[in-house]
């Protein structure tokens, strides 16, 4: 008979204080999250800054800026393509003999004469000009402008004299402590405008009354006739568009 071999195995367990449990260790648990800060990857900001702009070719002479705000080409036109652009808006014949003019005063002799009323002739290049029939300084009350005609090598000006109901027989210029009066006008009629027209001649005399008149705040002009005076005063518009035309005449 053999002898029973019998093997007892000990299981020792860990004993917890008393009072607290420790739970079984299970494998598959997921261990608690970190409380420890983990610091993010950099990450740039996007730009904010544009694209350069394409700017176009331009032929030498020409400057491009950029502008700011759009940040989009703008082009500088050069002096000759501005006043090409300008005489855009002449009469043909007027930008024709414009041309025959010296260039300083061109852009300023074609803007004037766009403002006149103007006769030209192609052929020989000659323009003739009276003060507009528009604006409020000329359609209804009497007036002064300068009129003349115009060659490629001449110069006739006049100071026109232009009333309405009653032909002038001189005119007065007041202007501060300064008197003028002219000679003895020859008027003639405008069936057509319903106007009485005088001409004075533009000599350099006049020319620096009229100026002195320009300069003079509360300046007058004295339309006397057969039946009375008519006292006109020279308003901003008048003046304005007087200066106009004496500051390219007298270049002439």
């Amino acid at each position: 008979m053999h002898p029973r071999i019998v093997t007892f195995v000990a299981l020792a367990a860990c004993s917890a204080p008393r009072g607290q449990t420790t739970p079984p260790a299970r494998g598959d648990e997921t261990p608690p999250p970190s409380t420890k800060a983990v610091a993010e990857p950099f990450t740039p900001r996007p730009s904010t800054q544009l694209p350069a702009p394409r700017i176009p070719r331009r032929g030498p002479g020409t400057v491009v800026m950029l502008d700011g705000m759009n940040a989009s080409p703008v082009v500088n036109l050069r002096p000759d393509d501005i006043a090409q652009k300008r005489s855009d808006l002449w009469d043909p014949c007027v930008r024709d003999f414009v041309l025959t003019r010296a260039a300083e005063i061109r852009d300023d002799l074609g803007d004037a004469l766009t403002q006149a009323m103007t006769t030209c002739v192609r052929d020989t290049r000659t323009v003739t000009f009276e003060p507009p029939r528009s604006g409020r300084a000329y359609a209804t009350g009497s007036h002064v402008g300068i009129a003349g005609v115009l060659t490629p090598t001449t110069t006739e000006l006049v100071l026109r004299v232009v009333t309405r109901g009653h032909p002038p027989e001189r005119l007065t210029i007041f202007a501060g402590g300064t008197r003028w009066t002219s000679p003895m006008l020859d008027v003639t009629h405008d069936a057509i405008w319903g106007r009485e027209l005088a001409a004075i001649p533009y000599t350099k005399s006049l020319a620096r009354i009229v100026r002195r008149m320009l300069d003079t705040d509360g300046a007058l002009l004295r339309f006397e006739s057969a039946t009375g005076i008519e006292d006109v005063p020279v308003t901003e518009e008048l003046a304005l568009d007087l200066r106009a035309m004496i500051d390219v005449v007298d270049e002439l």
